[in-house]
């Protein structure tokens, strides 16, 4: 009977021919194997081969040129360059390296270094010369630099006719001038001689997609395009993409996993992971995903925006903009990244700087709605409400019934008053749209209106859509919250966890009531809790730290936690700006400056980075190096109003007051709404006398935002400093009124206190009523308390501060204030509380002074005079340290050394609080 031969299997193949080969072979044999892996679609195995050879051998080129294609295909751009210049420097050709390395950068996204280093190169060999020039064509487009990849296109095409990446950099130029149908047929005829080029037919559906707005001719071109080649990962986005243009996220969703089947490793198969994330509003797993990718390939500008979104979905605006700024820096071409920027600067109270993000793309003829959205309502916020009812009604003919459309025009509405036209508009898109967008604006616009009900009411509407959402939750909290329902409030936000363990705000809020409740174990659990599903949380790692700070961590054990932060999330600004700020706080300058240098290395794009590395070169002296780096700050188009407002603070340290106003004014005309340039404009006038100016600023900071506390606390600054108590008054009542009051409660109560006897009564009946609806309010008891030591009262002092303690035990300004209390009734107890101060803040001047005067108030003069000439050695010419010197000496007995001291205090200081103080003891012990 015959044997039936059947073919040898593909890994049966592959088993005899390295057997063939022997266990190892020569180069050329492995190499046979590694391209026999390859044609049978077995690049791991390829891979292996190939790093196994060079292992032995690393000086071959061949195998290296050979694993830099195999990486390159495989979405490893990054460690293809590596490979690809290591074999040019072991002698490999121009011809042999070039062209791939070009590829290699076009896949980074590395559009300057590609063009900076292959804009002039002529290769002889045609087809490697084409591949170079068309990649250059290619980084030129991304980058907005149409005529120059319209001839590089055609140098690519005069070295290898019909060169097919040419030939799509000039569809595409055809497409972006708009015409779609020249583009098209160039196309067609591509297609016709390279059927199967997936490149192709993915632009045909981008052309469809873009120019047609034809979603389903797009999503027929894409799988066909992917019908002849299964694997291509940017086939499978454009797919996706197409899905979500459509509103498809689960359709998005499952091409996600067929893309994620056929390219698991693929750089655009994990980008994708994370927009899909991005599209359920999973926005913790968005980040994680996003800075994976972007450790890798920090420059990628498609990556950089999405990163924005998903940091500005979770209300983390400094980040977000700083990504987004990136993006658009690296492609100032990139609309989405241009309109995205513009939506944060927007939240960020950046109106005018989010119009001059979107000048480029409103110059354009074809300017999408969403655009003009955004540009209205930025118009709007500038007070120029002609303009944004212009831009409003030219996005409402473009997509009259767009959602984010109707949504911003009823925002609109409701900023201009029609409260109740707009949230009807409100309410009726949220009833027609799936998304929840309009639903939660709904939300949010009854909360800020303290409509109680009618919030839970439309929460409870958001729910029936969205069973499963964190966000109604945590909202339904929040309004809860107001009603002054702690356990509504709470059982809602434990609601929100349950639902998403990762929801931060809804954990924050969890931890701020038990924090309320003097339960500082049971906050640290729940974040915690939050860290061991997402361990690089950086909002959770922060807390952590904030937890143990609160708990009376000193500086030294607090840093670490915040460099854990950082080095777990290298591209978040937050953690390293909060180490700087400790370090700084805790007047370890060394350690800030180091910590400064390290961010503004990390994170040269990032402005506030930059800044903050220049106040702290300012802290410590150093006002040229200072100096230069806001003079660098000042020629950055996104935040130059940092470098020129870092600039007036310099003359003005230098009494320029000239040079000041020079560059306040170069600050006001980049960033007029931004809080710090108002600021300085105030302080310069009131600095020059013109005090019209100031209150006239201050009020205009009223009327931009007015729920922002800052406006009406300066102004009752000013007016208070002016001698005018009525206006001040006014002002701050107006600021105790706001959602977020600061410190508005404490300048309040001090005003009233001002008014004589009937002044107190009003001030203490405010006082009451103040702390019987905000009894966690420890900032204005320690003003309550600090008040009364002022009048002479440390009992009642006493009782404030301990009121503070019990709240947050390890306030170190609370037991220092507690412990002067102490000392004033000569009461026990006084040296351990100023103890405790000094270990939980050993830097701070003022605590060691209360040591040292608790201390000889007990008796124990010898460590009493030991700390204060501590003290004074660090701090000469503090006067009042001098005279805590000599009541130390007097209380001890030694009469003359105290003396001595007074004298030395007097004949220094001609003037200071305590003068009054230290006549009186002088005169006391002349006359003994």
């Amino acid at each position: 009977m015959p044997l039936n031969f059947r073919p040898l299997g593909t890994a049966l193949a592959l088993a005899l021919l390295l057997a063939a080969c022997g266990q190892k072979g020569g180069e050329s044999e492995r190499l046979a194997v590694a391209q026999a892996y390859l044609q049978a679609k077995h690049p791991q195995a390829a891979l292996i081969t190939l790093k196994n050879l060079i292992g032995e051998q690393p000086r071959s080129t061949a195998a290296r040129l050979l694993l830099a294609r195999t990486l390159l295909d495989g979405g490893d751009a990054a460690g293809a360059e590596l490979e690809l210049r290591r074999a040019l420097e072991l002698g490999a050709t121009p011809e042999q390296v070039e062209p791939a390395l070009a590829r290699a950068l076009l896949a980074q996204a590395r559009y300057r270094p590609l063009t900076a280093q292959f804009a002039a190169v002529n290769l002889a060999d045609p087809r490697a010369a084409a591949e170079v020039h068309g990649a250059v064509a290619q980084a030129q487009l991304a980058l907005g630099e149409r005529e120059q990849a319209a001839a590089a296109a055609q140098r690519a095409l005069q070295a290898l006719p019909g060169y097919a990446p040419a030939l799509l950099v000039q569809a595409r130029l055809e497409g972006m001038a708009g015409r779609v149908d020249a583009a098209l047929l160039l196309l067609a005829d591509l297609l016709v001689r390279e059927p199967a080029l997936a490149e192709a037919g993915r632009l045909k559906g981008d052309l469809l997609l873009l120019g047609k707005n034809d979603v389903e001719a797009a999503l027929q071109a894409y799988r066909s395009a992917l019908a002849a080649q299964p694997a291509d990962a940017a086939t499978h986005a454009a797919v996706i993409n197409a899905l979500f243009t459509q509103g498809d996220i689960e359709g998005a969703a499952a091409q996600f996993q067929r893309m994620k089947a056929a390219q698991p490793g693929h750089a655009l198969t994990r980008y994708h992971e994370a927009q899909v994330a991005v599209a359920r509003r999973d926005h913790p797993r968005a980040r994680e995903r996003l800075q994976e990718l972007l450790r890798v390939a920090p420059d990628d500008a498609m990556l950089l925006n999405l990163a924005g979104v998903t940091e500005l979905e979770l209300d983390a605006l400094a980040q977000a903009e700083a990504y987004l700024a990136r993006a658009v820096q690296l492609q100032p071409g990139f609309v989405a990244a241009r309109r995205n920027l513009a939506r944060v600067l927007l939240r960020a109270e950046g109106p005018r700087r989010a119009l001059a993000v979107l000048q480029a793309l409103l110059d354009d003829p074809q300017v999408d709605a969403e655009t003009l959205t955004i540009a209205a309502l930025a118009q709007q916020r500038s007070g120029n409400g002609r303009s944004a009812d212009a831009l409003f009604a030219r996005a409402a003919a473009l997509k009259p019934m767009q959602p984010a459309v109707r949504v911003a025009l009823a925002l609109a509405r409701l900023a201009r008053g029609q409260a109740d036209a707009a949230l009807a508009e409100l309410q009726a898109i949220a009833a027609s749209d799936r998304d929840d967008v309009a639903d939660v604006a709904l939300i949010r616009a009854r909360i800020g209106r303290r409509e109680i009900d009618a919030a839970l009411q439309a929460v409870a509407q958001l729910e029936k859509k969205q069973p499963a959402s964190a966000v109604a939750a945590d909202l339904r909290g929040r309004a809860l919250t107001l009603r002054q329902d702690k356990a509504g409030a709470r059982a809602a936000f434990e609601a929100a966890v349950a639902r998403d363990g990762r929801y931060f705000p809804a954990v924050a809020s969890l931890a701020g009531l038990d924090l309320l409740e003097n339960q500082p174990d049971a906050a640290m659990l729940r974040v915690r809790a939050l860290l061991q599903l997402d361990p690089r949380h950086v909002d959770a790692l922060m807390a952590v730290a904030e937890l143990r700070q609160r708990a009376g961590a000193r500086p030294e054990e607090v840093a670490p936690l915040l460099m854990k932060a950082a080095q777990a999330n290298p591209l978040h600004a937050r953690p390293r700006l909060a180490l700087v700020d400790l370090q700084l706080g805790a007047r370890k300058l060394p350690a800030a400056l180091a910590a400064a240098q390290e961010g503004a290395a990390a994170l040269p794009w990032h402005a506030e980075m930059q800044e903050r590395l220049a106040r702290v070169l300012l802290a410590s002296g150093d006002l040229n190096q200072a100096q230069g780096v806001f003079a660098r700050l000042a020629t950055q188009s996104a935040d130059s109003w940092r470098g020129h407002l870092g600039l007036a603070e310099l003359a003005l340290r230098r009494n320029d007051l000239a040079a000041a106003a020079r560059a306040a004014s170069q600050a006001q005309a980049r960033a007029p709404e931004v809080p710090e340039v108002q600021r300085l404009a105030v302080a310069l006038a009131l600095r020059e006398n013109r005090s019209a100016d100031a209150i006239a600023l201050v009020r205009r900071m009223q009327q931009q935002r007015p729920d922002d506390v800052a406006g009406y606390i300066f102004e009752g600054e000013i007016q208070s400093a002016l001698g005018q108590r009525g206006p001040a008054i006014s002002a701050l009542r107006k600021a105790v009124t706001l959602r977020e009051p600061a410190q508005a409660p404490a300048l309040l109560y001090a005003a009233l206190l001002q008014g004589g006897p009937a002044g107190a009564a009003e001030a203490e009946a405010f006082a009451r009523q103040w702390l019987r609806e905000h009894a966690g309010d420890t900032a204005f008891r320690l003003q309550l308390g600090n008040a009364a030591m002022a009048q002479g009262q440390p009992a009642l002092a006493e009782t404030r501060f301990r009121e503070v303690l019990a709240v947050q035990p390890h306030h170190a300004v609370a037991l220092n204030n507690t412990a002067r209390a102490l000392i004033g009734q000569k009461k026990p107890g006084a040296a351990e509380l100023a103890e405790r101060a000094a270990r939980l803040a050993p830097d701070q001047p003022q605590l060691l002074d209360t040591l040292a005067l608790a201390l000889s108030s007990e008796g124990r003069h010898a460590e009493a005079l030991q700390v204060q000439k501590r003290l004074l050695a660090a701090a000469p010419d503090t006067p009042m340290f001098r005279l805590t010197l000599a009541k130390i000496y007097l209380q001890s007995g030694d009469r003359p050394q105290a003396r001595a001291e007074l004298d030395t205090l007097l004949r220094a200081s001609a003037d200071f609080p305590g003068r009054a103080e230290a006549v009186q003891i002088s005169r006391t012990l002349g006359a003994s």
